[in-house]
């Protein structure tokens, strides 16, 4: 990797396929794409500590089987106060039927990741703040707007009880910062 080309670049973008970001340092494990930079992210990664004030990661976890390490990576390639932004499918998704997605994700998923939170396994990356949201398909429904801002104001109550199979979540975003 050409350090000096990526310098001002203190963005990433992960999983970029097709749709690279300006300003940032877009990363795809697929050589065909031409990403900037070709990494696996269940391995570690060439970047330095704490190099990045954003890391962006649109629908790529859900392809791996087990993100733990991909998390601990990104914890440590950021910098303190830095952003990683997540979005997930949610478990009530309609595209569970893709054969490359392998788990689900709920709303407090990424908590597990959080100083203080009550942990039923040491994930051993401990972010500073969390914000979780989940993003419903507005334009197939006009109820999801409603939806939403029931689902997100009562996220327990909405994962919980037959809400979740009689209106879906589309997808979940989340902010984490170091």
């Amino acid at each position: 990797m050409k350090t000096k080309k990526y310098s001002n670049k203190m963005k990433l973008k992960i999983g970029c396929g097709h749709k690279k970001f300006k300003n940032y340092i877009n990363v795809d494990l697929n050589p065909k794409l031409k990403p900037d930079v070709i990494w696996d992210i269940r391995k570690k990664s060439k970047f330095k500590d704490n190099q990045f004030e954003e890391i962006y990661c649109n629908n790529v976890l859900e392809h791996i089987d087990d993100f733990a390490p991909a998390m601990k990576e990104f914890y440590r390639i950021l910098k303190k106060g830095g952003v990683l932004r997540i979005y997930v499918p949610h478990f009530s998704d309609v595209f569970w039927d893709i054969p490359s997605h392998k788990r689900p994700f709920s709303y407090y998923t990424f908590h597990h990741f959080i100083k203080g939170h009550e942990k039923t396994e040491d994930t051993e990356v401990y972010f500073s703040k969390i914000k979780t949201r989940f993003m419903f398909g507005k334009r197939y429904a006009f109820w999801n707007y409603l939806v939403e801002v029931f689902a997100n104001k009562f996220p327990k109550l909405y994962e919980t009880t037959f809400l979740k199979s009689l209106f879906p979540c589309w997808q979940i975003e989340v902010e984490l910062i170091k």
